[in-house]
């Protein structure tokens, strides 16, 4: 199974992927990882991305998708906004994949972007990302005003009872 771990910049994926990963014992993955550096440049200097910028980022991410299935499973930090990004990141069955989706208060998020250091992504183009993100009707859906742990325990929940 794979777990991927959506929502908009500063929602807190790597925080709550890096966990459930490590509680289910399997490997993690981060979706920015996979950025060719003109995308890291654009987002440093506060340019949203295009979806021409994002379609090579996303196929690489799903081929590897293919391959990280094959091996066992893992959790994917993966911002996925849109429904056509999520229909590319959908290579192998839908039935090994578990969509989880960080949701939350812009002003929230906004603070939180703002806290981090060493990230490249500039809080300038957040907006543009809500602008942007299409929820699913389907998957898992959790407020990131919750406690990590806490949310990583509903998912751990849930995951036990599928």
């Amino acid at each position: 199974m794979i777990y991927i771990i959506g929502g908009v910049a500063g929602s807190g994926k790597t925080t709550v992927g890096t966990l459930l990963a490590s509680k289910l014992g399997v490997p993690f993955y981060d979706a920015d990882d996979f950025h060719v550096p003109e995308n890291i440049e654009k987002m440093a200097s506060g340019i949203p991305l295009s979806d021409k910028d994002r379609i090579s980022w996303l196929r690489k991410i799903s081929l590897n998708m293919v391959r990280w299935d094959q091996e066992g499973g893992c959790v994917l930090a993966c911002s996925a906004l849109k429904e056509f990004y999520r229909n590319i990141l959908t290579p192998i069955p839908t039935h090994h994949v578990q969509w989880i989706i960080l949701e939350g208060d812009r002003n929230l998020i906004l603070r939180r972007i703002r806290e981090r250091k060493g990230h490249f992504f500039d809080e300038r183009i957040l907006g543009s990302q809500f602008d942007i993100f299409e929820k699913p009707k389907y998957g898992w859906f959790y407020n990131v005003a919750n406690p990590v742990d806490a949310i990583v325990d509903e998912i751990l929940v849930r995951i036990n009872q599928v």
